[in-house]
C-alpha cells in the first residue's frame, strides 16, 4: 500500500499564489494609509509654524527673513519652534514635488506677511489637494487647472495671475492663482 502524506506541487503553488495576492492587497492598503498619515501631519506641521510665527510676530513685530528647516527658530533668548517641521518622506506623494515646506517672508499693503508653500496628494481636513498656501491667519488651496484671471474685468478660470491689486476682493495673487484669502 502506497500512501503519500504531504502536499502536491499544485496544491504548494495555489497556497503560494493565495499568500501572494493577500500580502499585495495589504501593501497597497498600508500605502495609502501611510499617504494619509503624511498628509495629516503636513497639515498639523503648517499648523505649528503658523503659531510659532504668530509668537514670534507678537513679540518682534515682524516674521524672520528666513527660516531653516530642522533648525530652531530662535531670537535672542526666545524659542519659538525647536525644530522646524521638514516635509515628511516621501515628498512627492501624487502630484506633489519632491520638495520641503518653503517660507517667503513678503509685506502686503506694508504689513509683514510670509506664506508657506506645501503641497497634500489628497484633501485632508478643510485643505485641498495640491499646492496651498499658509498665510498669518489662514490656509488656501490653489485649484489645478483652473488659475484665475488677474486682469481688469475678468472673471473665472484662465489668463495669468500678473496685477495683485486686480483679484478680486478677498483674494490674494500667489504664485500665479487668484486664491481666497
Amino acid at each position: 500500500m502506497n500512501q503519500h502524506q504531504g502536499f502536491t506541487i499544485l496544491e504548494l503553488s495555489i497556497v503560494i499564489i493565495i499568500l501572494v495576492i493577500l500580502s499585495s492587497l495589504t501593501m497597497a492598503s498600508l500605502s495609502s494609509v501611510r499617504e494619509n498619515n503624511r498628509n495629516t501631519r503636513r497639515v498639523a506641521d503648517i499648523t505649528e509654524m503658523q503659531a510659532a510665527l504668530k509668537m514670534y510676530y507678537r513679540d518682534q513685530g515682524d516674521y524672520p527673513l528666513i527660516v531653516t528647516p530642522g533648525a530652531a527658530l530662535v531670537y535672542g533668548s526666545s524659542t519659538y519652534i525647536a525644530q522646524w517641521p521638514q516635509n515628511p518622506t516621501p515628498r512627492n506623494d501624487g502630484s506633489c514635488p519632491n520638495a520641503d515646506y518653503i517660507y517667503t517672508k513678503v509685506l502686503s499693503a506694508g504689513t509683514p506677511s510670509y506664506f508657506i508653500q506645501f503641497c497634500l496628494s489628497a484633501a485632508t481636513g478643510e485643505v485641498g489637494p495640491g499646492t496651498s498656501y499658509a498665510s498669518p491667519d489662514h490656509i488656501a488651496t490653489c485649484l489645478p487647472d483652473c488659475v484665475k484671471s488677474c486682469s481688469p474685468g475678468s472673471d473665472g478660470c484662465g489668463g495669468t495671475c500678473s496685477n495683485v491689486a486686480a483679484c478680486a476682493a478677498g483674494e490674494t495673487c500667489v504664485s500665479s492663482h487668484c486664491i481666497k484669502d
